[in-house]
């Protein structure tokens, strides 16, 4: 068997444009090998090389002859193209390409929907949140109005008898409860706090005639 040395010629490159495709080169083979998950005195042993020798063939302080390289790709599962940083794609099988770029489009799609589905979201909150925000004021400024015509039909006792007085009153009443039903909904379903009834006393009218 031969040694290391004798099987790999280590030399150390002499012009740029060698050390900038060695740069490359052994970059890609340590890093095919993390993929792979194999530690480096297996490869090691499989390579036929010293383990002190292949760390310097993955540091790039040595040229790296293309028989090595060829063997390297066979024990990684990669193409010899990856290695010399021709592609990306590290995936030799065209089938577990289809699958992993498949995969990768449903990703794509999932983080889409997923986004479209954020943002409505958040659009039906802002929605809730002004609903919520609308019957807060609003239920409460119908009662004080109401509360207000109590009293003024208590200070003038003849105003349900007047021209409109009566349906004045029962419009009022009327909206006085929507008011009070819708905060009571809200408080149903989650959207408003049940102390927001404690704001909002139900009264009735005395002395109602309509």
């Amino acid at each position: 068997m031969m040694t290391g040395t004798e099987q790999t010629l280590l030399v150390q490159p002499q012009s740029k444009a060698e050390i900038a495709v060695l740069k490359t080169v052994s970059a890609r083979l340590k890093e095919a090998r993390g993929l792979a998950g194999i530690h480096d005195y297996q490869v090691a042993n499989w390579l036929g090389v010293p383990a002190a020798e292949l760390t310097a063939l993955e540091d790039g302080i040595y040229t790296i002859p293309l028989s090595t390289i060829k063997k390297a790709a066979e024990i990684y599962g990669v193409s010899v193209d990856f290695l010399f940083g021709e592609t990306n794609d590290w995936e030799l099988c065209q089938e577990v390409r289809r699958e992993r770029d498949f995969s990768a489009h449903l990703q794509s799609l999932l983080i889409t929907e997923q986004a479209k589905v954020a943002t409505k979201l958040v659009e039906q909150d802002s929605r809730i949140t002004a609903l919520s925000e609308a019957a807060t004021v609003l239920a409460p400024a119908i009662r004080a109005v109401y509360d207000a015509l109590l009293r003024f039909w208590e200070l003038n006792p003849s105003f349900d008898s007047m021209h409109g007085g009566a349906p004045v009153i029962k419009c009022l009443d009327l909206a006085d409860k929507a008011a009070h039903e819708a905060v009571c909904q809200l408080i149903r379903h989650g959207i408003l706090p049940f102390e927001v009834l404690s704001n909002y006393p139900s009264q009735e009218p005395k002395n109602q005639t309509v």
